[in-house]
């Protein structure tokens, strides 16, 4: 009987966890290039996308390139999540039949407002609650990205607060777009930015080390794009193509390696140790609320008795009476 398999993809909007997804779905279908390019009918994707490109023939001009299909679970805005609540894509694995879910998420660190993020990852954990095992978590980085990510940052400082421990062993990191020059591929902008952030004090103690081939893979997503216009009829050049078969050859080999490494490992049992431990959080900051809002109470009777103390002390030392307030007896 297949096993389920269980994936979260985790990242920044614009990151491209729902190309990744498209991309994945070609890779696992098929192990050639040339196969999937062969036909229109090889080809699959399932979350919609849209992109323009550079016309060839006219300077200035572009071509829209769009899906057949649409989704109610996705947008495409600059800056904005793209995908709007948490949604499972099941895939049939190669090892022993598996079926491979893929828990597309919405982005964090969106450019709009905190609110969003937050928003985002309580949808993400509530998603989690009706997962028994989790496999793997994905955190999807831009390669070439450079800029400083702070809000990212925090988003997952957040999730790794929310997940039990033991999650880190299970926590890699794929990052896109990360051909750096052609035909060559590898660690960019976007891994050195990560292996910094791994390295401040207040995230070192999570204990997550970047190591390639190990927690750290390297991909080129885009191949996706190849494949959509080319359906479309976008003339691309025999150079190009001849780099995207070089995409898909080194991506399809990196994303196998990843699987392969997290399925080395125990899976999260989510009902025993995140999900019961994010509902003791949870409680703890319920009846946190009541307490101090007593605590607050009692400081400000002290304070009015103190008041009056303070009163009674100066009258008595004028010897005169104070008048008597009403209402007090």
């Amino acid at each position: 009987m297949p096993k389920e398999l269980n994936f979260l993809l985790i990242g920044e909007s614009g990151s491209g966890k729902s190309t990744t997804v498209n991309a994945l779905t070609n890779f696992l279908k098929s192990g050639e290039f040339d196969e999937v390019n062969k036909t229109a009918e090889s080809f699959e994707e399932v979350i919609p996308s849209y992109f323009t490109l550079p016309d060839p023939e006219k300077e200035g001009e572009k071509w829209e390139i769009a899906s057949n299909f649409i989704s109610l679970n996705e947008r495409q805005e600059y800056g904005r999540s793209a995908t709007s609540e948490p949604t499972g894509y099941c895939f049939t694995f190669g090892y022993d039949d598996h079926v491979l879910r893929i828990i597309d998420t919405p982005g964090i660190g969106n450019t709009d407002e905190v609110e969003t993020d937050k928003r985002n990852l309580k949808q993400i954990f509530l998603f989690l609650q009706t997962i028994e095992l989790l496999h793997g978590i994905i955190i999807i980085v831009k390669g070439d990205e450079s800029k400083n990510l702070l809000q990212f940052k925090f988003c997952l400082i957040e999730l790794l607060t929310y997940l039990h421990k033991n999650a880190v062993k299970n926590t890699v990191f794929c990052f896109t777009h990360s051909q750096i020059a052609p035909g060559r591929f590898g660690p960019g902008n976007g891994y050195n930015t990560i292996k910094s952030f791994l390295n401040e004090e207040h995230i070192k103690s999570v204990g997550i080390k970047l190591e390639p081939a190990i927690n750290a893979f390297f991909i080129d997503n885009n191949v996706y794009r190849y494949f959509l216009a080319e359906k479309q009829g976008y003339p691309w050049k025999q150079e190009q193509t001849n780099n995207y078969r070089d995409s898909w050859k080194f991506s399809a080999k990196e994303l196998n390696q990843l699987f392969k490494q997290l399925l080395k490992l125990p899976p999260l049992n989510l009902a025993e140790q995140t999900i019961s431990l994010n509902s003791s959080r949870n409680l703890i900051v319920e009846l946190s609320i009541p307490t101090v809002q007593l605590a607050q109470n009692i400081k400000k009777l002290n304070q009015e008795v103190n008041k009056i103390q303070n009163e009674l002390d100066i009258a008595a030392t004028k010897k005169f009476f104070l008048p008597i307030k009403a209402g007090i007896s």
